[in-house]
């Protein structure tokens, strides 16, 4: 047996069980026997089958644990018998919001339903609207600077920003990062923007700005990296690689988990991705 521990739905913690046996129909029959979740105290010290000495082994519940952990099944039980969330009503915009969060992100009720209990929103998916303001604000600047917003690629100057990536420069190592902020025109930081917070603020929200920071920065120099091996005169401008690893990551997902996966018009949605990426 394997005593694990876990979370409830509410928070409080909990003990879930694992028996392994070498016959689980006996086992199953016995737990059975004494009623199944309702009289968990009746089975301390009972054997779980298996012949002797093949590694059978006993049940052993201390009289303090007994009652939170019979609680906590049976609460749990209550909850996946529960309606699922889509048929809800009532909700807030926040609690929509978080919802359809659940349902775009995870493949199983059960984890929906947890996420859904117990997202605080604290912290905010700070990083992804960091970034994404940071990009307008550099945007922003640039206009008013070359006073040009249309095609800021095609200005005599912008190219000698020093935060756009050079191959020739790249021993300036920041700005393997740094292009990011320089984007070609107001239709290239559009785009970019709605698919990084279409994409990027639902990850960030379940998974946290740790592991999507990670991937996103990841995609940002693996961009700059490709172009200087791919074009060593080609500058670099944009924050298209950071998008890349967003969607790739958001679609590896949806593949891995197609069946589980309750997102509306999987399909449209993919091959939209595809061809915006």
């Amino acid at each position: 047996m394997i005593l694990s521990w876990a979370r409830s739905v509410h928070g409080a913690p909990s003990f879930a069980c694992i028996y392994r046996t070498s016959k689980p129909l006996r086992a199953r029959s016995k737990l059975r026997s004494y009623g199944g979740d309702e009289n968990w105290e009746s089975l301390e010290g009972v054997h779980l089958g298996g012949p002797p000495g093949a590694g059978s082994q006993i049940l052993k519940m201390s009289n303090k644990r007994s009652n939170s952990f019979r609680q906590a099944i049976l609460q749990g039980n209550r909850r996946l018998c529960s309606k699922a969330l889509l048929e809800e009503k009532g909700l807030n915009f926040s609690q929509r919001l978080i919802r359809h969060v659940a349902y775009e992100t995870l493949p199983r009720e059960i984890d929906r339903k947890w996420y859904y209990d117990s997202y605080t929103c604290c912290p905010p998916p700070w990083f992804m609207i960091t970034v994404t303001l940071l990009e307008v604000a550099f945007f922003l600047y640039n206009g008013v600077s070359l006073d040009q917003f249309v095609l800021q690629v095609t200005h005599p100057q912008y190219l000698k920003n020093s935060l756009v990536y050079h191959p020739q420069l790249r021993a300036q190592a920041w700005r393997y990062l740094t292009y990011i902020f320089m984007h070609a025109g107001i239709e290239h930081l559009g785009l970019n923007v709605v698919l990084q917070l279409l994409v990027g603020v639902p990850l960030e929200m379940v998974h946290g700005a740790t592991r999507i920071g990670l991937v996103y920065v990841a995609g940002v120099v693996a961009g700059s990296l490709a172009v200087s091996v791919a074009d060593m005169t080609a500058p670099v401008v944009g924050s298209s690689g950071g998008v890349y690893a967003l969607v790739s990551a958001h679609l590896a997902n949806i593949v891995m988990n197609w069946s589980g996966m309750k997102c509306q018009f999987k399909l449209l949605r993919m091959a939209v991705a595809l061809i915006c990426s």
